[in-house]
């Protein structure tokens, strides 16, 4: 959502539960609103997109993070190809080792690769979201500073 309907709430637009976000702007300007109320609608867009710039740069960060995992776990699975079927393997637990067979091994970094992939493309969804919030807020708010100077 662009707008946050308490800023809207705040200026006395009513919204009816089928108007879109992008489509109550019109009627946004069409109220005239005291300058206080201008100003806090503002200040209340803004708000969200600062909000939404400092979780996009999260989500940035949890993807290059979720990536390097995914290409350490690769490459770990690349080694132990290499390694002999008898070969005694061990895991870290902790602070001791475990032994492991070579197979539950990549089994288990089979299953962890997926599922990182899974929170990748989750994080990807949220990205594109956020990426939508930022731009409506700032479009919003240059409409309401344009429309303000007519």
């Amino acid at each position: 959502m662009s707008i946050p309907n308490e800023a809207l709430q705040k200026v006395g637009v009513s919204i009816p539960r089928y108007i879109s976000p992008p489509a109550l702007l019109p009627c946004l300007l069409r109220y005239s609103c005291s300058a206080t109320n201008d100003a806090q609608l503002m200040q209340d867009i803004e708000s969200k997109a600062a909000f939404s710039q400092q979780q996009l740069q999260i989500v940035r960060e949890q993807m290059a993070l979720k990536a390097r995992e995914i290409r350490v776990s690769q490459l770990t699975a690349q080694e132990l190809t290499k390694v002999p079927e008898g070969t005694k393997t061990y895991e870290s637990v902790g602070k001791m080792f475990v032994r492991e067979d070579i197979s539950d091994l990549q089994a288990r970094l089979k299953k962890e690769e997926a599922s990182l992939k899974d929170d990748i493309e989750s994080l990807k969804k949220k990205q594109i979201y956020l990426e939508t919030t930022f731009t409506n807020a700032t479009s919003n708010l240059q409409a309401i500073l344009q429309g303000g100077r007519a």
